[in-house]
């Protein structure tokens, strides 16, 4: 009976664990999402890239944003853009952050397994 308890203390505490790994990366994600919805939108405005805000924005995200540079073309008219990179990398790392999710939740079930069954 305490060997049962310890066992589901152990994996309570992974799950527990596991649980704040991914609210730390889900909120990383939405904020990442957010910053780039930020710069689509900047972009789609033409709002002045030289202001304090907009450098900003455009400096955080362009690292992100970097690796799909060149990938289609940036439709413009006037001023405005419409930076599919943008909707593209979003679309990308939620991918990512998605699967590494996923993984996380495949490995924490089997070592709740695992420890299941040290008991049987």
């Amino acid at each position: 009976m305490i060997e049962d308890q310890g066992i589901d203390n152990v994996a309570a505490e992974r799950r527990f664990r596991m649980s704040k790994v991914y609210r730390i990366m889900w909120a990383l994600l939405g904020l990442l999402e957010i910053l780039l919805a930020l710069r689509f939108l900047l972009r789609l405005i033409a709002a002045n890239s030289n202001s304090g805000f907009g450098m900003f924005i455009y400096g955080i995200t362009g690292i992100f944003v970097g690796p799909f540079n060149g990938l289609v073309s940036t439709p413009t008219s006037g001023g405005t853009a419409f930076e599919v990179t943008t909707l593209i990398a979003m679309a990308i790392y939620a991918l990512i952050f998605w699967g590494i999710a996923y993984g996380f939740q495949l490995v924490l079930d089997l070592s709740t397994r695992s420890i299941n069954r040290k008991d049987v």
